[in-house]
């Protein structure tokens, strides 16, 4: 990713070149935009005040002086040891990536997003209303692994920027308010977009806003340049994701693992069968931002479609699986190879052409790798939606063409990859490197460079005759040159021979002769890499022009990547189904089994997992779950959970059926711990976490609780459960809540949409036998707590005290509301049940005969026990 600033004189590439003047704002101790000399964005002036003056002309530079003249102003770090890494849930530094982002909002709390990533050139924007806890925000920032943020200075010591002071984002940086422009940003993007830019994103003026500013940030303080049409821009729809907030993030364990900090025993690790980087990526993307089953319906059954193929196309599968493993990263081949380089760098440098042989030859390795694996989609059995789109853009001509260009300049038959330089043999590979006839000097001087080397070799030769040596051999190191190197010792030498000393059991040595030969040979190669990197400069400016269908092809092949590694995983069980949508259908999973079933049991030791069924529909959106501790209720509430994360990926899911509702966020309420970091304790963090869940609710959220007010009193704790109970049940959304408090059973006498339900046990009166089963109604066990303490090994008196007190609380304890009689609530129920099983019955696609049949058996059943009461 390039651009040539109109009207700016400086060139560089997508990899900073930081001036050696000064360290780059993260690596000073105190950073101090003020004192930074930062050229402004006219081309021309420079900060006219000093470090304390806190002044600027107009237009006169991007950066704010802060209104406190503090060691760190302008930028607030948490910690000035802290890094540029990857965020905390990031999944692993090999594959995650890290992002610049701007951020900018106006009154009504509406944000607006520019994203950059450091290895693609992809920038990506989104604009969204967000809640006054600014969770959109935090989510994006905690998905994206936001390395640095900029924020205009007018939000400084703000309820954003003191949000971001108290999360785990520890870099902002406040520029002038000015450089959030939306009309310059409009423009911008039309000028650096590789490709045709969203609608959306032409309305979208805090997200241009923002993107103005990450572009002009990124040029003078990370000196990027931004050639035309070299950016791939995208703009993100909240509506077309299923929301995570980060709590659900770190609870559901998806990128890294709770207890062991692994990403490998991540929901990530799991899947994670990817053969490029670019695929690992973007699953962790789309693991953090699974699709919407609403708005991008049709892109998640494509997405099954192919991993459908993939699954029973065994030869096909293989053929792809050998195809993508080594296939380089494309995108950062684009963003790295694809850029400007200034000619200044090879004046003082050689490894600057080193460097760009280097790149162009991967990027010539990406695009004959693409052959074999179209041809390996060609054999699949079946054609789907993804299958054409992703042989569209392999067989694209311009691919063809731009293979055909880089072959009329790159010789790679005298080039290898790797060597860095640090070899004769590559330094010579390196000089041959441009094929012949492309340029008459640079073939004079080649023929030079091989005239000197053989002439080195010829001078050896005549000193072994000349002085009889017998073993003399030439010698060569990018610091020393050419030198002798012979066996004997220094001592023994002729004084023809200098600078002697020992190595091993060899003496390096030079002569004069040598050293001229050597120093000719050194400034052949000077010269033989500028001509070189002039013609290789010449070859990317022409290559930029089509760096939109190389997107296109790294987008493809990340794509099939994460699809496959999906297919790879199904193939490893035997329990996996595809799930179903439906818009107006239950939340229902029979047998289904929890993702990561293969982490927390292991076969070696004897384990295995008991699936579970899932029904919420209409006549059920509330499922009030108890029973015994370790009975499995956390497992069973992280498993609906993640089978409905991964159902809106395009996988497949642990389940013998599935199909899911409309589902727009989903939140879970499973922490336990304290954070000590903000001085948080467990209640504290259960009542921000709840407070989020209430006011972000829809009746199209997934809700799942686990043990809702047990940091608090019993009174306290049962109040504070039963009301958030009530507004989830009024709210309509489909929630799951386990709890210990016996008072919440009463729910389902209050509401008709609220169920119990239990995890299953046996007691013979001493042990507890764990069944780890889903049943229907309340968990008959009373004294499990006790159950688990005398396991434990308590003291017998302990226990007996223990069970004394429970009976007296017992008996001087009532009920929360005042109940229906017995008749009253199973007269109701059955009415309830009833009609919602006739409107289940009137938007339903069977028969007729089947439709009289369910009707004939429900006559029966609600309508027997009445009909035989009439016949006395």
């Amino acid at each position: 990713m390039s651009m040539r600033v109109p009207g700016s004189g400086s060139v560089g590439s997508l990899n900073p070149h930081t001036p050696k003047s000064g360290p780059t704002p993260r690596q000073r101790k105190t950073p101090r935009l003020s004192d930074m000399q930062t050229p402004s964005l006219s081309g021309g002036g420079k900060h006219s005040g000093g470090a304390g003056s806190g002044k600027h002309a107009p237009g006169s530079g991007m950066y704010t002086t802060p209104k406190t003249a503090k060691a760190g102003a302008g930028r607030t770090p948490r910690s000035q040891g802290t890094g540029r890494g990857t965020g905390p849930d990031s999944g692993g530094a090999k594959v995650a990536e890290t992002f610049t982002v701007a951020v900018t909002e106006n009154r009504h709390r509406e944000v607006g997003l520019a994203f950059l990533s450091m290895s693609s050139p992809t920038i990506t924007l989104s604009q969204f209303k967000d809640t006054a806890r600014y969770s959109c925000l935090t989510t994006y920032l905690e998905s994206y692994a936001a390395s640095e943020i900029i924020l205009p200075d007018t939000l400084e010591n703000g309820g954003l920027h003191t949000l971001l002071l108290k999360s785990k984002h520890d870099f902002v940086t406040f520029i002038k308010r000015s450089h959030f422009s939306d009309n310059k940003g409009r423009d911008l993007l039309s000028h650096i977009s590789a490709g045709g830019t969203d609608l959306d994103a032409q309305d979208a003026y805090l997200a241009l806003a923002s993107f103005n500013a990450l572009v002009r940030y990124t040029q003078f303080d990370r000196k990027f340049t931004y050639a035309t049409k070299s950016c791939r821009i995208i703009y993100k729809s909240p509506s077309a994701y299923l929301s995570l907030d980060p709590m659900t993030i770190h609870n559901m364990e998806l990128v890294r693992n709770v207890r062991s900090g692994s990403p490998k025993e991540s929901l990530f690790g799991v899947l994670n069968h990817c053969k490029t980087s670019m695929g690992q990526k973007l699953l962790r993307t789309t693991i953090l931002q699974p699709l919407s089953s609403t708005t991008q319906h049709t892109t998640i059954m494509d997405r099954q479609d192919f991993v459908d193929i993939l699954i029973r196309s065994e030869e096909a599968f293989f053929d792809i699986s050998e195809r993508l493993s080594g296939f380089p990263d494309l995108e950062l081949m684009c963003a790295t190879t694809l850029c400007t380089i200034s000619k200044q760098d090879f004046a003082v440098s050689i490894e600057g052409c080193q460097t760009l042989i280097t790149k162009i030859l991967a990027l010539k390795t990406s695009l004959n790798a693409i052959p074999p694996l179209l041809d390996a989609l060609r054999n699949l059995a079946e054609e789907c939606t993804l299958s054409r789109s992703f042989i569209a853009a392999f067989s694209s001509p311009r691919i063809a063409a731009i293979r055909a260009e880089i072959d009329k300049v790159l010789d790679d038959t005298h080039v290898s990859g790797g060597g860095g330089g640090k070899t004769l043999n590559v330094q010579a590979q390196r000089c041959m490197a441009v094929r012949p006839g492309l340029d008459t000097l640079l073939d004079v001087a080649r023929q030079t460079f091989q005239h000197v080397s053989q002439e080195v070799y010829s001078l050896a030769q005549s000193y072994a005759e000349e002085y009889e040596i017998g073993s003399i051999k030439v010698a060569w190191s990018a610091r020393r040159g050419y030198h002798l190197s012979i066996k004997t010792d220094p001592a023994s030498l002729p004084d023809v021979f200098l600078q002697a000393y020992r190595q091993g059991n060899s003496t390096l040595c030079t002569t004069e002769d040598m050293a001229s030969l050597s120093t000719k040979h050194s400034a052949c190669v000077q010269e033989i890499y500028l001509m070189t990197g002039t013609l290789l400069e010449d070859l990317v400016s022409r290559l930029r022009r089509d760096i939109s269908p190389l997107l296109c092809v790294a987008d493809a092949v990340a794509l099939l990547d994460m699809l496959h590694s999906f297919a790879h995983h199904i193939s490893l069980f035997d329990n996996y189904v595809r799930p179903e949508f439906s818009s107006t259908g239950p939340l229902a999973i029979r047998q289904g089994h929890h993702p990561l079933a293969s982490v927390y049991c292991k076969d070696d030791e004897g384990q295995s997992f008991v699936p579970n069924n899932t029904f919420m529909g209409t006549s059920c959106r509330f499922c009030v779950l108890t029973g015994p501790n370790m009975s499995g209720k956390s497992l069973y509430l992280r498993q609906v959970a993640l089978i409905t994360i991964l159902a809106h990926t395009g996988s497949f899911v642990p389940a013998q059926y599935a199909c899911l509702p409309p589902t727009d966020r989903v939140f879970t309420r499973v922490g336990t711990g304290d954070d000590l970091q903000t001085n948080q304790s467990i209640f504290f963090m259960e009542m921000k976490e709840m407070a989020h869940i209430i006011h972000c609710a829809t009746p199209s959220s997934l809700v799942v609780i686990d043990e809702l007010g047990r940091g608090t009193s019993h009174q306290d704790g049962v109040g504070i459960a039963w009301s958030c109970a009530e507004y989830l049940i009024g709210c309509r959304a489909f929630t799951i809540f386990a709890t210990h408090y016996m008072e919440l059973l009463q729910l389902p006498s209050v509401y008709p949409t609220a169920q119990n339900y239990h995890m299953s046990v046996n007691s013979d009166g001493e042990a507890l036998v764990y069944l780890y089963k889903l049943a229907k109604g309340p968990c008959q066990l009373k004294s499990y707590g006790l159950f688990a303490a005398e396991r434990m090994g308590f003291p017998k008196e302990v226990l007996e005290c223990a069970k004394e007190m429970r009976e007296i609380v017992s008996n001087t304890s009532g009920g929360l509301v005042n109940v229906p009689s017995t008749a009253d609530t199973a007269h109701l129920q059955v009415i309830y049940e009833l009609g919602q099983k006739l409107l289940d019955l009137q938007s339903s696609t069977l028969d007729d005969d089947s439709i009289r049949n369910i009707l004939l058996d429900l006559h029966t059943r609600f309508f027997r026990t009445p009909q035989k009461a009439k016949q006395p």
